[in-house]
């Protein structure tokens, strides 16, 4: 008789959890099952009561800033969750992020009303809301614009697209030059990759389970470096990041070209050319040897 797989025990309670059957997963980036949501709930309650107390601390300071009976309208809460203006990411040493969704709710007595939903997220959606809040005060609102600033269209409807996907649906309009400068690039970098990887590195077989990181260091890099080693110069995005299957702690790299800046949006327009998970701390210092173009300074 084997022991089998290893038990899968919730988070909260510590209950062993079935090998088939319904879980709880609500973050990405951290491996946090739950049997129930009653678990869930319990598990998360220190974060919950951290938002309850700073709003209370800003509610003494600003009377009447809540409009709380606008939480009972459907389609506020539709607007707080899923079209957000503007989304905020913070996250803590141990990588532990809070996405502050903030909407614009129209006019109330000639001033602007905002929203702000404080939630964790899965697949760019709210998988478990911390709070929610509607307030005429800007002030109030400029207390959640903190942390790393995300492209809000990754968080909308199905129908929305970041400035990178919408790009790369138009690369079949690039010049035939640009195009062959891609092949050229793609093929050196991967030469450059093959040579300098380790083979207890993540295999190239494994590559398409970190394909939703591509997306996530563009929208919000740790740091973004030159990278001169071509005769074309490049940016190389860089972001840590935590596998759910066995807690095994990555960086995620992206090299891209740089293509300026689109003049209607001022964004600066970057073609990804080549992308890969390693958990090599040399090949990861390879690539972030160039200058920091983007990223925390250092004492």
């Amino acid at each position: 008789m084997k022991f089998g797989k290893t038990p899968l025990f919730c988070t909260s309670c510590r209950k062993e959890l079935p090998e088939e059957g319904p879980v709880l997963l609500l973050e990405d980036n951290h491996a946090r099952y739950f049997c129930t949501e009653a678990c869930a709930e319990k598990f998360y309650t220190p974060i919950v009561k951290r938002y309850k107390d700073f709003q209370l601390r800003l509610q003494s300071k600003e009377q009447d800033s809540l409009l709380d009976e606008m939480l009972g309208d459907p389609s506020v809460i539709d607007a707080l969750l899923y079209s957000p203006n503007e989304v905020w990411m913070v996250s803590n040493l141990a990588d532990e992020c809070v996405y502050h969704f903030i909407s614009e709710l129209g006019e109330k007595d000639g001033k602007k009303i905002s929203g702000v939903c404080a939630s964790l997220v899965k697949k760019f959606k709210p998988s478990f809301v911390i709070t929610l809040l509607v307030t005429k005060k800007i002030d109030f609102v400029n207390e959640y614009r903190c942390g790393v600033k995300l492209d809000a269209a990754n968080f909308q409807g199905s129908s929305s697209k970041s400035s990178v996907e919408q790009y790369d649906g138009q690369l079949d309009y690039l010049s035939e030059e640009i195009v062959i400068t891609l092949e050229k690039i793609k093929s050196e970098l991967l030469a450059i990759h093959l040579e300098n990887r380790n083979e207890f590195d993540v295999p190239y077989e494994h590559f398409t389970k970190y394909d939703h990181y591509l997306q996530l260091t563009l929208d919000a890099p740790d740091e973004i470096r030159a990278f001169n080693d071509l005769d074309t110069p490049l940016w190389c995005y860089i972001k840590s990041g935590r596998n759910l299957d066995d807690e095994q702690a990555f960086f995620y790299l992206v090299i891209c070209l740089n293509q300026g800046v689109e003049q209607q949006t001022g964004k600066s327009i970057v073609i990804p050319v080549f992308s890969f998970p390693t958990i090599d701390s040399k090949i990861y210092n390879f690539f972030r040897t160039g200058k920091k173009l983007f990223g925390p300074s250092q004492n």
